[in-house]
């Protein structure tokens, strides 16, 4: 789903999905010319929340992933595989969009299938059946994101700000860097936290992925597999004064 530029307020929301609430944080960004405005910030996210919230927004995205290999979803549904190999390991644990991401953008990104990481990807799945998304790639206007490989993308420093105490230091400082591109109303509520950080990311990259502004899919498997939107640019505000 692409949202047209031309449109003078959009509401996004950002998910930092763990597989239980109280690591789940969501941060809903209303978007006006000039700028944006932190509408609310929840921690300890409870599905009926998360439904709550993404009832308000034109866009979702959700720092999960959204989907498995595709050759471990048939290996799983009905094993065939006589050998073991490095290639069918690779098949097995990573998506389409996994490679993207670690050959244009040198991260890389946990396996859903191997990794511990499958657990918040299961409750994603249960969020995106509870809404009736079949499209995981982002054209229902549900995106996977990605935060710490936005920070990368913005040249932004992307690791340690998830370690305490330190980790509170790194993302002040991150969110200085990105206030100086894009005025934030209230961003600082999104501090106190790692989750509610990312959550703040999420949603500032989900508005990028709904104006057409991150990279890819480049083909039909992310229907399936889900696909990780990366920023192509920093955010960039529309022309006027944040109201």
């Amino acid at each position: 789903m692409n949202i047209s530029s031309q449109r003078n307020r959009l509401i996004t929301l950002g998910i930092d999905l763990s597989s239980m609430p109280p690591d789940t944080s969501a941060c809903l960004l209303e978007w006006r010319s000039g700028g944006a405005r932190v509408v609310c910030l929840e921690n300890e996210c409870y599905d009926a929340t998360l439904d709550h919230l993404h009832a308000m927004a034109d866009a979702t995205g959700i720092d999960a992933p959204l989907g498995w290999p595709l050759a471990f979803r048939h290996a799983v549904s009905s094993w065939r595989a006589s050998e073991w190999t490095p290639e069918t390991r690779d098949r097995m644990c990573y998506r389409e969009t996994d490679h993207f991401v670690r050959t244009q953008f040198g991260l890389r990104p946990l396996s859903v299938s191997t990794d511990r990481i499958a657990l918040p990807a299961m409750r994603a799945m249960a969020f995106l059946r509870r809404h009736g998304i079949a499209d995981c790639s982002g054209g229902s206007g549900v995106y996977e994101v990605y935060p710490a490989g936005a920070l990368k993308v913005w040249g932004l420093p992307y690791k340690g700000y998830k370690k305490e105490p330190d980790g509170a230091i790194i993302r002040t400082k991150l969110l200085g860097h990105i206030l100086d591109k894009i005025p934030i109303q209230g961003a600082e509520v999104c501090l106190h936290s790692s989750h509610a950080f990312d959550a703040l990311l999420a949603a500032l990259v989900t508005r990028e992925a709904a104006m057409g502004r991150s990279a890819g899919p480049p083909s039909k498997n992310s229907v399936s597999e889900g696909w990780i939107h990366l920023p192509t640019a920093w955010p960039v505000p529309t022309e006027g004064k944040s109201q």
